[in-house]
C-alpha cells in the first residue's frame, strides 16, 4: 500500500488541489463539470440549421402528442422513420413555405376530440393533462403534422393516372373469358412398378445436385437446404391424463360443490292452467296436461365419469405446465451467468450445456419431481419444411414480434450462422447454440371463431394441448449432397415423374385432338382411362375471370409499386391457380384471329371412334397448354368472352379504375417521400454524438439522461435532403 502512495502521491495532491480550488469557488463550478443543459448539446444540423438535444425532447413530446391523437407520424414507417425524420420533414415543409392557420388546426382538433373519446382515448383535456403539455404544444404538434402532409401532398397530386393507364387497367382486370378445360397432371400417371435404371437416377442427380427445386427452371433440385438438429422435451396433457390419479373423495367434493353445472333435460307433464269459463259451460272431467322440458341436476352416478375425466384433464394441464415452465428455468440457469456479446448478438455457451446428454438428464430430473415422464427426441438434420411437417413439433408457437405468432419451424433459425440480430437488439427471440428459450412453446387445441374488429370472422386458438422446449444442436448450411443416396428416394420419384410426363404428352395431344372436333365435354367420353384411373370425369369449368386482378396483400403491393411495377396479378383460377401460362392462352383464344392448333396424331381407335360424330358448329376454339415446371398439361377450350363495353367503361368502370390507379400512386409516392434514405439525402449531416456549443463553459458532453429508444446508431450519419433549388422546397422525386 506504502509503495503505491508513493508512486502516486503527485498525481493524488493534483486531485486534491482541484476539488479544495472548485469548493473554493463554488458548487456551480462541479455543476458545470459534470452537467450540461439540453440546449448547449448539439445532436443534429439540418438545412444549415443546428438542433440540440433540447429540440430532439421536445420533438419526442409533440409526437407523444400525436400518438395519444392517434396520428401516425411516422406515415407508416413506424419502424425506420424516428423523431429526427420528423423534424426534417417538418423543417422541409417550413422551408416549403408551407403554414397551417389556427382556425385549420382548431377544426382538426374539434373533429379529433370526438374520434379519440370514440376509441377510449380520453377527451384532448385527459390527454394534455396526462402528458403535462398546454394547448398551445398540442396545436404546434398538430400544425406541424399537417404542413408535413400538405408538403406531401405536392408530389401526391402529381401522380394521377393517364387515360391509356386507365384504359390498360380496365382491359387487364374487367375483360373475362369463361373455359372449360381438362388438366392431365403426370402425378396420376406415375407406375411405381416401372424399372428404373441406375445410370438414369445418376444422370437426374448429375443435372439438378447444385440447385435448390426454386432455383431450377424444371422445379427439381437436390441441393440441401439450411438444416438444423433438434433436440426437445414436450409435455402432452392428453399422454399425461393416464399418469395422474383421481380420488373418488375428490370426485365427490367435486359433484357436491357445482352440483348446478351438471344437469340433464326431463321431461314431465304439468297442467295447462285454463282461464275462467262462461257459466253455462260444462267443466272437462279431469284438468288438461302438456308435457314440458326441464332440467335438474344430474345425481352423482350419473356423472362420476364425466367428473372424473374434468379432474384427471385439469391435473394433467396443470403438471404439463408446471413441469415444463419448471424445466425452462432449470434450463436457462447456465445462461444468467453470461451476457449478450455485443458483437454477436448472442450469449457466449456456457460448458455444461454441450453435454448431448443435458436436456434428456434435466428432463428427466424435472418429470421425476412432479411425478410425470416427460417425452424427449431428437430429430435428423431437418430443414424448416420439415419441421414444419413434423407431426409433433408442426403447431408449436410462441408470441413474436408485434403480437405475430412465432412458428418452432422459424425460431429453430434464429441461431447463428442464420440469423444476425439487429445491434442492442434485447429480444429473446433468438437462440445460442444448445440454447432453449425462456419459456416453453405451446400447440393450441381445436380454437372457435369469433368476428374481429373488421367484422370478419377468425379463428380463436384453443387451450394448449403441449408444452416443448427444444434445442438446436447443429447447423447446418446449405450445400449439394455428396453422394446420390443422401437423396436417392427424391430422385427416383422423379425420375418416375418425367417418365409419366412424357406418356402423359401424346395423350394430351389426343384429347387435344378429339376436342377440337366435338368439344371438351364429349370428347371426354371416349377416353375412357382419364376418366375411371385419372380423376378427369368431367371437363373443369371455373366462373368467368379476367387476365389479372389488384393486389389486396399490403406488402405485395408496396413491394411491386416501390418497383414501378402495376399492383396487379394474375387471377387465381379454381383447379388452375395463378399460372401465368394457362391464363394467357385463355385469353389468346379470344382474338378474332384465333384459329385452334393443328393436332397431328395417330389414327388410334379412340380418334376413329370420335370422327364419327357430328363435328361441333361453330368449330371449338381449343389450345394445348403444356407447363414443365409443374408437369401438366391442360386441354382448353374457349366458352365465351366478356369485355367491357364503352358504355359501361365511361358510367362505371373508368371512375373505379382510376382511384384504384392513384391510390397505387399515391402509396408509391409515400413510400419514397418517407423513406428514411430520400429523407436524409443530401450533404448536411446529422451528428448522432452530442458537440458542446462554441463559447459555452466547458464540461461533460454527455447527457445524464438514458438513451432514448428512437437513437440512432453512433455510428450512424443522417442527412437531409436539401437538394438547390428555387422555390425552398424540396425537388419533386
Amino acid at each position: 500500500m506504502m509503495k503505491w502512495l508513493r508512486e502516486h502521491t503527485k498525481k493524488i495532491m493534483v486531485g486534491v488541489v482541484l476539488f479544495a480550488m472548485f469548493s473554493f469557488v463554488g458548487g456551480s463550478a462541479l455543476t458545470s463539470l459534470f452537467r450540461q443543459s439540453p440546449a448547449d448539446l448539439l445532436v443534429m444540423t439540418s438545412f444549415g440549421e443546428d438542433f440540440s438535444l433540447l429540440d430532439i425532447q421536445n420533438a419526442e413530446s409533440e409526437t407523444q402528442i400525436l400518438d395519444r391523437l392517434y396520428i401516425d407520424w411516422t406515415s407508416g414507417n413506424r419502424d425506420e422513420v424516428t423523431i429526427r425524420h420528423w423534424i426534417m420533414l417538418a423543417k422541409e415543409a417550413e422551408r416549403a413555405g408551407i403554414t397551417i392557420s389556427n382556425q385549420d388546426v382548431n377544426e382538426f382538433l374539434t373533429d379529433r376530440d370526438a374520434l379519440v373519446q370514440q376509441m377510449g382515448g380520453g377527451s384532448l383535456a385527459d390527454i394534455r393533462k396526462q402528458l403535462r403539455v398546454s394547448l398551445g404544444a398540442m396545436q404546434s404538434a398538430v400544425a406541424k403534422q399537417m404542413a408535413i402532409g400538405e408538403n406531401f401532398q405536392r408530389v401526391n397530386l402529381a401522380s394521377f393516372p393517364s387515360e391509356p393507364q386507365v384504359k390498360h387497367f380496365v382491359k387487364a382486370t374487367e375483360d373475362k373469358v369463361s373455359v372449360a378445360f381438362a388438366a392431365l397432371d403426370a402425378e396420376k400417371f406415375i407406375d411405381a412398378a416401372e424399372t428404373i435404371t441406375p445410370e438414369e437416377m445418376q444422370a437426374q442427380f448429375e443435372k439438378y445436385k447444385d440447385v435448390s427445386p426454386d432455383e431450377s427452371p424444371d422445379g427439381f433440385g437436390y441441393k440441401h437446404p439450411r438444416r438444423v438438429r433438434l433436440q426437445y422435451a414436450a409435455a402432452s396433457i392428453g399422454k399425461l391424463e393416464s399418469q395422474v390419479d383421481v380420488s373418488t373423495e375428490e370426485v365427490k367434493n367435486h359433484w357436491k360443490a357445482n352440483q348446478d353445472k351438471y344437469k340433464k333435460n326431463i321431461v314431465v307433464e304439468e297442467p295447462v292452467i285454463t282461464t275462467s269459463t262462461p257459466a253455462d259451460s260444462q267443466p272437462a272431467a279431469q284438468p288438461a296436461t302438456r308435457k314440458v322440458t326441464k332440467q335438474v341436476p344430474k345425481p352423482y352416478s350419473e356423472c362420476r365419469d364425466q367428473i372424473t375425466a374434468e379432474l384427471r384433464k385439469n391435473k394433467a394441464a396443470k403438471l404439463a405446465r408446471q413441469s415444463m415452465s419448471r424445466l425452462a428455468e432449470e434450463l436457462g440457469k447456465p445462461w444468467t451467468q453470461s451476457k449478450i456479446d455485443e458483437e454477436t448478438g448472442f450469449r457466449p455457451i456456457p460448458k455444461a450445456v454441450e453435454d448431448p446428454a443435458y436436456l434428456r438428464s434435466v428432463a428427466a430430473q424435472v418429470g421425476s419431481r412432479f411425478g410425470v415422464t416427460l417425452d424427449y427426441a431428437e430429430t435428423d438434420l431437418s430443414s424448416a419444411e420439415d419441421i414444419a411437417k413434423d407431426f409433433v413439433l408442426q403447431k408449436a408457437e410462441t408470441p413474436g414480434d408485434e403480437d405475430v405468432p412465432l412458428s418452432l419451424s422459424e425460431f429453430a433459425f434464429r441461431v447463428p450462422g442464420f440469423y444476425q440480430p439487429e445491434k442492442n437488439d434485447e429480444s429473446t427471440l433468438r437462440l445460442q447454440l444448445f440454447q432453449t428459450p425462456i419459456i416453453p412453446m405451446t400447440v393450441a387445441g381445436m380454437g372457435t371463431f369469433r368476428p374481429g374488429p373488421d367484422g370478419n370472422w377468425r379463428q380463436v386458438p384453443g387451450e394448449p394441448t403441449t408444452f416443448i422446449l427444444f434445442r438446436v444442436i447443429e447447423t447446418r448450411e446449405s450445400q449439394a449432397p455428396a453422394v446420390i443416396e443422401e437423396v436417392a428416394r427424391k430422385v427416383e420419384r422423379d425420375v418416375r415423374l418425367l417418365k409419366a410426363y412424357a406418356r402423359v404428352e401424346p395423350i394430351s395431344r389426343e384429347l387435344a385432338a378429339v376436342a377440337s372436333r366435338v368439344g371438351i365435354d364429349m370428347a371426354l367420353t371416349f377416353f375412357e382411362d382419364l376418366r375411371t384411373n385419372r380423376g378427369i370425369r368431367v371437363a373443369n369449368k371455373p366462373a368467368a375471370f379476367s387476365r389479372m386482378v389488384h393486389v389486396k396483400d399490403r406488402e405485395l403491393q408496396e413491394q411491386l409499386v416501390t418497383e414501378n411495377r402495376p399492383a396487379l396479378e394474375y387471377s387465381d383460377v379454381p383447379g388452375v391457380g395463378r399460372l401465368p401460362e394457362f391464363i394467357d392462352a385463355c385469353f389468346e383464344m379470344t382474338r378474332e384471329d384465333y384459329a385452334s392448333q393443328t393436332f397431328d396424331v395417330p389414327q388410334s381407335t379412340t380418334v376413329q371412334a370420335a370422327s364419327t360424330q357430328p363435328a361441333s358448329m361453330p368449330a371449338p376454339k381449343i389450345q394445348l397448354v403444356a407447363v414443365p415446371k409443374s408437369r401438366k398439361f391442360f386441354v382448353i377450350e374457349l366458352l365465351s368472352k366478356t369485355p367491357v363495353n364503352t358504355e359501361n367503361y365511361e358510367s362505371e368502370k373508368r371512375q373505379l379504375a382510376f382511384q384504384t390507379l392513384a391510390g397505387d400512386r399515391g402509396l408509391a409516392a409515400r413510400l419514397a417521400w418517407f423513406n428514411p434514405e430520400k429523407i436524409q439525402g443530401g450533404a448536411n449531416t446529422c451528428r448522432t454524438k452530442p458537440k458542446r456549443r462554441p463559447g459555452r463553459s466547458r464540461g461533460c458532453t454527455r447527457p445524464k439522461r438514458r438513451r432514448p429508444s428512437w437513437a440512432i446508431d453512433d455510428n450512424a450519419v443522417l442527412a437531409c435532403r436539401c437538394k438547390k433549388r428555387s422555390t425552398g422546397g424540396r425537388d419533386q422525386e
